[in-house]
């Protein structure tokens, strides 16, 4: 549950990240149009802010906001200017790097990171079904697409998020060279470059 708990609060420090940069911007109602249409999830440790008598309910509802708040951060972002794709796309492998991951040894070790801290549907839902694995990569099936109501659902291009994605698992990996490459959004092989 711990684990699922620092997944919610990464994601949601990088939206935080995104929602500073666009009121730096100038748009100073960035913050309220996230919060109005996502939620906020509050700060503080998992004991301050998860119900011991209701961890599943706390933890799908936080789930949720995050994966809400990014998609609505990042689209407000490209609305305000179409050309920031790029910087969106550099921003989540710095966001990646920033975390100094140690250097990983086989697509095993990479894959446990993976999941580790990328947000990806809740912990007792299975998202993914592993089709192949050796040293050097492994690949899996999206057996539950956990982003499209956040996305797709909000008319916003799931596509970007998985571009968003492999970029920031690049910078993830920038000391161990695994990298992520998704096809059709349903095939995933995270594999040594």
């Amino acid at each position: 549950m711990k684990n699922q708990f620092n997944r919610i609060m990464l994601l949601d420090e990088i939206t935080n990240q995104l929602v500073a940069f666009g009121m730096n911007r100038g748009d100073e109602k960035f913050a309220d149009y996230v919060d109005l249409n996502c939620g906020a999830i509050p700060q503080g440790r998992y004991d301050q802010i998860i119900d011991p008598q209701a961890p599943q309910q706390f933890l799908s509802l936080y789930t949720q906001i995050a994966d809400k708040r990014f998609a609505f951060a990042v689209n407000r972002l490209l609305n305000l200017n179409p050309a920031m794709k790029e910087s969106l796309i550099d921003f989540c492998r710095r966001s990646g790097q920033a975390l100094n991951l140690p250097v990983v040894e086989n697509a095993e070790q990479a894959f446990c990171s993976y999941c580790a801290l990328v947000l990806d549907g809740l912990p007792w839902e299975q998202t993914k079904e592993i089709l192949e694995k050796n040293e050097c990569k492994i690949i899996w099936k999206k057996i539950f697409e956990s982003h499209e109501t956040a996305w797709n659902g909000n008319g916003f291009d799931i596509g970007f998020y998985y571009e968003l994605l492999q970029s920031f698992v690049e910078g993830l990996f920038f000391k161990s060279g695994f990298t992520l490459k998704i096809t059709d959004q349903k095939i995933f092989e995270l594999s040594k470059s």
